[in-house]
């Protein structure tokens, strides 16, 4: 059975709420890889899945065969990682960071001497945010829970039943939370950060708003790994989402360097690596 059906039936049997099931079948498939899987839960007050393997603590919006640190590395390096890997002392910011799913990720790479910024904006995901932080004593980690913006004051996201698809968007509707905003630029001089080695940013169409805030802190960004999203205007036909000529054109005429990939997976495309010219 391929990964696409896998996903999909395991899609399906979440959303009729077997979760003691799939609990039951995803410890199992662990077991069969060898993997030292301790527990497998729905948290549904979270409404996320913990996976305990070892003395850490993985978190998903999804029941998953392979949860670990080696695999989430090996994800993190040939995607978002592609161009730069974190390194110890490193400072991480972690823009539209969901459940924490790289959060482990960062927090290790960086270590004790390191620190990582971890922004999100949705409520009830940065609720389970916190808890991933709490559970596996990330100490070098701090959690906003903000929305980056073009400018300060405040924006509103959706709330569906797809955490990571959620967009932010100037007007309220029925189905939105109303959260704070602020820039790049307000972010780093607020907690007067002095260079920022790797800036991760998902938010689902609003790193063209994210890119319009950075202002002078572009001068202290030495990497980045911006998800455009451009293959959601191609299944929804949703202009907001159409960013990547966007966000090319702006860090190309801010003197940075950038990279893209034709793998033929369109989200993974859709990424843009950047660095500053000059650290050639």
């Amino acid at each position: 059975m391929d990964k696409i059906n896998t996903n999909s039936i395991l899609k399906r049997l979440q959303n009729k709420g077997f979760y003691k099931l799939l609990s039951v079948g995803t410890k199992w498939m662990y077991k069969v890889k060898g993997k030292d899987i301790k527990s497998v839960n729905y948290l549904n007050e979270l409404a996320i899945w913990e996976f305990k393997i070892g003395q850490d603590y993985f978190y998903s919006s999804g029941p998953g065969w392979a949860y670990d640190y080696n695999y989430l590395m090996h994800e993190f390096s040939t995607h978002l990682g592609f161009q730069y890997l974190p390194k110890m002392g490193d400072c991480v910011v972690d823009v539209g960071a969901g459940v924490g799913e790289e959060l482990m990720i960062f927090s290790k790479l960086v270590g004790s001497s390191g620190k990582v910024y971890a922004i999100e904006a949705h409520p009830k995901t940065f609720k389970a945010l916190k808890y991933n932080q709490e559970k596996n004593a990330f100490d070098n980690t701090e959690l906003l829970h903000l929305a980056i913006a073009d400018s300060p004051g405040h924006i509103f996201i959706e709330d569906t039943p797809d955490s990571l698809a959620n967009k932010v968007s100037q007007e309220q509707h029925a189905d939105s939370f109303k959260v704070g905003a602020i820039t790049i630029e307000q972010l780093i001089e607020k907690y007067t950060i002095q260079q920022v080695d790797f800036m991760k940013v998902n938010i689902e169409g609003a790193e063209q708003l994210l890119i319009k805030g950075i202002g002078k802190a572009i001068g202290k960004i030495k990497n980045m790994a911006i998800s455009c999203h451009d293959f959601r205007y191609q299944n929804e036909g949703i202009e907001f989402f159409k960013t990547k000529k966007i966000v090319l054109e702006f860090l190309q005429d801010s003197n940075f360097e950038c990279i893209t990939r034709t793998t033929g997976n369109p989200l993974l495309d859709d990424y843009v690596y950047a660095f500053p010219r000059e650290n050639k």
